[in-house]
């Protein structure tokens, strides 16, 4: 069935600008908040595997994971910044492809791929750290998901780890010097 066959037995109040408006996001629940990134931003959505811890690392690292051949990075949205409680045991990991490369983001649970229509965040590009990553928000199941850039947010993390670590070197070489 090709797109023209679609589009003609859609309902006449459907247009094509109503379809591309409500894309389909990979939402899903990180301790009590909701958030979602364009399931196109998503290679797969895997259960937690072994996660090795990378001494020296931020917090918002959880360390390495091996998956299919591939070594990835597996972030969380650190407690403090996202403003979320997450006391539930983060059973799944989002593994979502950037420009950076690949990564995981470790969550409670997938809900879904999800239709959503979102308001755009009004800050866009002027945010500064991790606010940089919200795209807009939107609503599903009466819950309010967080829609994340997942550029942006790799970008933030990327760099809050590479802060991090250029700090604790800094440091490091202090003691060494001294």
């Amino acid at each position: 069935m090709n797109a023209t066959n679609t589009r003609n037995r859609l309902p006449s109040s459907l247009s094509s600008v109503d379809l591309q408006a409500c894309e389909r996001y990979c939402v899903f629940q990180y301790g009590d908040a909701c958030f979602g990134v364009l399931a196109t931003t998503v290679r797969e959505v895997a259960l937690r595997p072994k996660v090795f811890v990378v001494p020296g690392a931020g917090s918002m690292l959880v360390g390495l994971c091996h998956l299919r051949n591939e070594f990835l990075p597996v972030v969380h949205l650190h407690d403090g910044v996202f403003d979320v409680n997450s006391s539930a045991q983060k059973q799944q990991i989002v593994v979502a492809s950037a420009v950076g490369g690949s990564w995981a983001l470790l969550v409670d649970r997938v809900i879904g791929l999800v239709p959503l229509e979102v308001s755009l965040s009004s800050e866009g590009n002027s945010a500064m750290g991790w606010s940089s990553s919200v795209m807009g928000s939107a609503s599903h199941d009466d819950k309010i998901v967080q829609v994340l850039d997942a550029n942006a947010l790799f970008r933030y993390f990327d760099a809050s780890l590479s802060q991090g670590w250029q700090a604790k070197n800094a440091s490091q070489e202090t003691l060494v010097t001294s």
